[in-house]
């Protein structure tokens, strides 16, 4: 009985760990896309450049929100990934 539960454990720790992992590399996803969008609206002037900022700070709040999920168990890494764009 003390096996399983030290088993449980160690697995509970490990499957945290991973999960963290994923929400770390969600997140990153997010940030990045979002820095590509704030250095648009550096190039950019007037109510478009703002618009371009409120837009990036929208994908850093959802970077968040889909990284929470990640780690919650409530979405999984190709559901949480930020869309890339068409090439």
């Amino acid at each position: 009985m003390k096996k399983t539960a030290i088993l449980a454990t160690v697995l509970a720790i490990s499957l945290s760990a991973c999960a963290q992992e994923a929400e770390d590399k969600v997140e990153d996803a997010y940030d990045d896309k979002a820095d590509a969008l704030e250095q648009q609206a550096d190039t950019m002037a007037g109510p478009d450049a703002a618009a371009m900022e409120a837009r990036a700070d929208a994908v850093e709040d959802m970077g968040e929100n889909m990284g929470d999920r990640v780690e919650d168990g409530t979405a999984d890494m190709s559901e949480a990934m930020p869309e890339q764009p068409a090439q």
